[in-house]
C-alpha cells in the first residue's frame, strides 16, 4: 500500500513532468520564494534542521534554474548567471551561519524574477488563450455559412 508520501511524492512528480517550460520557471520561482521565506522563519525559530532542508532545497532550484539557462541566446544572460551564482553564494551562507541577513538579498533578488516570469507567462498564457478563442469563432462561422449554402 502507498503511504501519503509516496502518493505526494507521485503526484509532484508528475504536475511536474506535464507543464510546459515557461510555467515551470514560475513554478520553480514560487518554490523558490517559499523556500527562502520557510528558511527565514525556521532560522528565527531557532529550527536548524527546518532551515537546512528549505534552504538546501532552494540552493537545488538556483542550481537547476542557472544549468538550464542558455546565457548565449539572449542580452543580458551572463549577468542573469552571475544574480544566479550571488544567490547561491547568499542561500549557503545564510544556511552555514543561520543568518536571516543575506536571506533579505535572495528575496531582493527573487522577488522581481519571479514577479517578470510570473507576468509574462500570465501575459503569454492570456494571448493564447485569446487567439485560440478567436479560431474557435472564425471556425463557428465557416461552419455556419457552410450549413447554410
Amino acid at each position: 500500500m502507498a503511504t501519503r508520501t509516496d502518493v505526494a511524492a507521485q503526484y509532484a512528480a508528475t504536475a511536474s513532468s506535464t507543464v510546459t517550460g515557461p510555467m515551470l520557471v514560475v513554478k520553480l520561482y514560487d518554490r523558490l520564494a517559499l523556500d527562502i521565506e520557510v528558511g527565514r522563519e525556521k532560522i528565527t525559530a531557532q529550527d536548524t534542521g527546518g532551515a537546512h532542508e528549505a534552504l538546501m532545497h532552494a540552493q537545488r532550484i538556483v542550481r537547476v534554474l542557472r544549468t538550464s539557462l542558455q546565457p548565449d541566446l539572449f542580452r543580458g544572460g551572463a549577468d542573469l548567471v552571475m544574480l544566479y551564482d550571488m544567490l547561491e553564494h547568499e542561500l549557503v551562507r545564510a544556511n552555514l551561519e543561520k543568518d536571516v541577513v543575506p536571506l533579505a538579498t535572495c528575496s531582493a533578488i527573487v522577488d522581481p524574477l519571479h514577479a517578470a516570469w510570473t507576468e509574462a507567462v500570465t501575459k503569454v498564457l492570456s494571448e493564447q488563450q485569446e487567439a485560440e478563442h478567436a479560431l474557435a469563432r472564425k471556425r463557428e462561422a465557416t461552419d455556419a455559412a457552410v450549413a447554410v449554402g
